[in-house]
């Protein structure tokens, strides 16, 4: 892969709130990613200021950046909600989808597998910050910042 985005929602299309501020999530995401040469932070959900599907993103991408492929990871966890996904088959067509393995979940072979070795998602991570016990994979930085008032 030439590039890689790691966008920051501003909200879920299937939520009605947020754990913590959409800018907040820019920067420790920003914080996280900050010596990876090839990883850029895409704000174009956080600047729509609303829950963006995803199809609107990919769809962003590939008119800005005119990529020859475009895959999209996510974890084995949004399997089962995929297919209510804004646009799905759209979607499909324009993406190839990267799984990211959480544990217990089955992946359809049909999908790329990405598996990881540390255990880490995005629920784990609040859920760790809320009692102090926070993964060691994140960041020291990170992690120090998280508390910054």
């Amino acid at each position: 892969m030439d590039k890689i985005f790691v966008v920051p929602a501003y909200l879920s299309p299937f939520k009605n709130d947020f754990h913590a501020s959409p800018q907040k999530r820019v920067e420790w995401v920003e914080r996280a990613f900050e010596d990876l040469k090839k990883v850029d932070i895409l704000r174009f959900e956080i600047e729509q200021k609303r829950a963006t599907p995803t199809i609107e993103t990919i769809r962003y991408i590939n008119k800005r950046f005119n990529p020859k492929k475009i895959y999209l990871i996510i974890g084995a966890d949004n399997l089962k909600s995929l297919h209510r996904w804004n646009e799905y088959e759209e979607l499909c067509r324009l993406v190839e989808f990267v799984i990211v393995t959480r544990e217990n979940i089955e992946i359809d072979r049909k999908y790329r597998v990405l598996e990881l070795d540390k255990k880490i998602s995005s629920t784990l991570v609040r859920e760790s910050f809320g009692h102090m016990n926070i993964p060691e994979c994140i960041k020291e930085d990170v992690q120090r910042y998280y508390f910054k008032p």
